[in-house]
């Protein structure tokens, strides 16, 4: 039997911490939790996660620091199903992560994050282990490590590895990556701060322009949008009603990659990313809620037989 080959990530590695409360608290007053979850997060580390849950062989390389909220967070990596034997251990005392606190009452949230102060190792360190590069079906990035996944997305190039890249906020540097990318996700918001022409169409030429070969905007509760081989493609939101948007987008850049390593067509590429957020979107977290491929299936009955 021909071992399928890996979806290869490139990024960080953290946690969220979530606390439901029946309301927010007063100033200076104290609420019970009525429930908690920890779940891993990074982009990424979630499409990766995606991607294992739908049943596809996924790879992280990448860096936690040495603090035991690093290991917590590689721990729950490796629990999703995700290869993490190529990440290292970087220098420093406190490794990222997020708070988010949901009142029930209202479903609104107040999000408390630190960046840590690790230190990544040495970009040259990484050097063996991009070497699974070569054997990959997709190298995912999401530019929260310019120079790390720069060089691995040459290394890409090189074995002839289609780089799937997805972007949320906006910034010099991951702007300078969109044409190292094959395929490119980005936010409403990012597409437009990065082609501000005012339609959404004029911005996914533009962005074509820079190199990747198709662009997909996500729009949130409205769905996405894309531009491949010059058509427009558009593909409404799937699921049930959302609970959060908590780590969504990263669940629809990793199920659009297994379904690009799949070789589906880009519409179905679409159908299968949109229904797959939908449905990690019914929890108060969309690691916690990822669907098996059979979830999946229920929203887009094709994936059986696929």
């Amino acid at each position: 039997m021909v071992r399928p080959k890996p979806i290869v990530g490139v990024g960080r590695i953290a946690f969220d911490i979530v606390g439901v409360v029946p309301r927010f608290p007063d100033p200076d007053t104290r609420v019970e939790l009525s429930e908690l979850s920890i779940q891993g997060s990074g982009s990424v580390a979630t499409a990766l996660a995606t991607i294992a849950a739908l049943g596809g062989p996924a790879a992280c390389i990448g860096y936690v620091g040495p603090d035991r909220f690093g290991q917590l967070a590689l721990d729950l990596l490796a629990g999703d199903g995700v290869d993490v034997s190529r990440v290292r251990v970087g220098k420093g005392q406190l490794s990222p992560f997020t708070f988010v606190t949901v009142g029930a009452d209202t479903g609104s949230r107040a999000t408390f994050t630190t960046q840590g102060d690790v230190e990544p190792p040495a970009v040259e360190s990484f050097g063996p282990d991009l070497a699974v590069i070569d054997e990959a079906s997709l190298l995912l990035l999401d530019g929260d490590e310019p120079a790390l996944e720069s060089r691995a997305a040459a290394r890409a190039r090189a074995a002839k590895v289609p780089v799937l890249l997805d972007l949320g906020r906006y910034s010099d540097a991951a702007h300078s990556m969109i044409g190292q990318a094959d395929v490119l996700i980005c936010s409403e918001r990012f597409a437009l701060e990065a082609a501000p022409r005012g339609e959404l169409e004029d911005a996914l030429a533009t962005l074509a322009g820079q190199g990747p070969r198709s662009v997909v905007i996500t729009l949130g509760a409205a769905g996405s949008i894309a531009l491949d081989g010059g058509r427009i493609l558009k593909q409404p939101a799937l699921g049930p009603p959302a609970a959060s948007a908590t780590g969504v987008g990263s669940v629809f850049h990793g199920a659009l990659g297994y379904g690009l390593a799949r070789g589906f067509s880009f519409e179905r590429v679409l159908e299968l990313a949109s229904a797959v957020a939908g449905l990690s979107a019914s929890n108060r977290s969309a690691r916690a809620g990822l669907p098996s491929a059979g979830a999946a299936a229920q929203l887009v009955p094709w994936l059986t037989s696929a």
